[in-house]
Parts: C-alpha cells; structure tokens; sequence
C-alpha cells in the first residue's frame, strides 16, 4: 500500500522544521536476557539484538523469519540520520507486512522500520517479558517521538507525556489538518518507555516484531530546537 500523502497545512514552525530538515540519530540497541544471564551491546549506531541461550531455555531470532539456515543469536541493523518530521498518515498501513529487516522511508526519511522474528527454540512453553528503555538524548528529540511497536499484528504507539503531565491523544480536538487520529500510550517515565510480559510462548512459535520510530511533526515539541539531536534506545526481552 502506498504511503500516505503528507498532509497540510502545517504549523508555520513545523513547516520550517520540515523543510529545513534536522539531524536525529535513532540508535535502537536490542538484547535479549534469558534467565537473568547478563548480556552485552556494541555497536553504538545500530540496532543490535542479541541472545544468551542455556541447556533449558532458548530463543533464536532470525531477520528473514527463516529459523533453518538464518537462524542467529545476534542481528545488527543501521540507525537512521537526517529524519525530518512526520505524521502517523505518512506510515504504511502495512508497515508490518513488507518486508523483513530495515524497511523505513529511506527516500523521505520520514522513519525508521524495522521487522524480524523471535522463536521460542526450547523444548518448553516459556513466557517472556519486554522492556524498552531511553539510554541517551540529546536536545530533548524524546518529546516529539513516537515509538510504535508491533507485535504480531497488535500496535501500540507509545508517546511521551505532554507539558501537562497528560497523555498524548489526537482523537479529542485534534490539531488543524490531521486526518489520521491516533491516541497514544504514555512512556512509563522519562527513561522507561513501555514493559510488556507474555505469560506463553509455546515451544517453536514464532513472534514477529516490527519497531517503527518517527517525529510526529503535530507535537508541540516538535521544532527547530531540536535539530542536530539524537536518542538511544534499548530493547531487552527476558525469558524465564
């Protein structure tokens, strides 16, 4: 499906901001905890997944869903420089569904995307918890972010509380020109963006995650001071 036209008018100081264009490098480190085993991140600018397995509980990732000759312990993916601002209508209704690895909006630099898939490989039901987590920002690019985390089909857009203490929503008077309202899910706080937990994962299923990362161009702290920042952002799954 195609993307969605940009839509109009735009605040006078989000036009300027979009077309003027500000750097924001999305680091997005990815690890997965498997009974409390400690694990490690490198790579600072790209989106690592890793793995620590054990005798009893395992979990294999693979960026093309294929578990028989691609499946690994560790995935690297590049972040992306130079985003410009964005609205929930610029991303593709399907973005969960075109493909596997990076797939954000290379040519706009809209957002960031990126899909792939998490296999139960022990030989027990397992459940898992997730926790997504703020290491570093730079010129406070967190207010104007918006994370959204697929998971199987399910979407959640998680958004940083507003000046207000309040949580971010777009389907109760809705800013002038945006035709797609999305309400959001607050970050837990400044640095703990969501916790989810799965109490069954059965042996051999497959989860796919789809990660997508943009600057929503409505937000009231999406302008031009925050040009030339940049945030860091961990994923952590933990089996048990």
């Amino acid at each position: 499906m195609a993307v969605k036209k940009l839509l109009k008018p735009w605040p006078r100081r989000l036009l300027l901001l979009r077309i003027s264009k500000f750097a924001i490098a999305i680091t997005l480190a990815l690890s997965i905890i498997v009974v409390g085993l400690s694990i490690y991140m490198n790579n600072v600018g790209n989106f690592i997944i890793s793995v620590e397995k054990t005798e009893r509980l395992a979990i294999s990732l693979s960026e093309n869903n294929d578990f028989v000759s691609n499946a690994t312990s560790i995935l690297y993916a590049k972040g992306m420089t130079d985003i410009t601002n964005a609205t929930y209508a610029n991303i593709p209704d399907d973005i969960d569904k075109t493909g596997f690895g990076l797939h954000g909006d290379t040519q706009n630099r809209r957002y960031w995307a990126y899909t792939f898939a998490l296999k139960n490989t022990s030989p027990i039901d397992i459940s898992y918890s997730m926790t997504m987590t703020i290491n570093q920002v730079y010129k406070n690019v967190d207010g104007a972010l918006r994370v959204m985390l697929i998971r199987d089909g399910e979407r959640t857009i998680y958004a940083k509380r507003d000046a207000q203490g309040n949580p971010v929503s777009y389907t109760e008077n809705p800013p002038i020109g945006m035709k797609v309202l999305y309400d959001t899910e607050p970050f837990v706080d400044d640095r703990l963006i969501c916790t989810t937990f799965t109490p069954v994962l059965k042996e051999s299923q497959t989860v796919i995650y789809t990660v997508v990362m943009w600057l929503e161009g409505f937000d009231e702290d999406c302008v031009d001071d925050i040009k030339g920042g940049a945030i860091r952002i961990t994923m952590n799954f933990k089996a048990s």
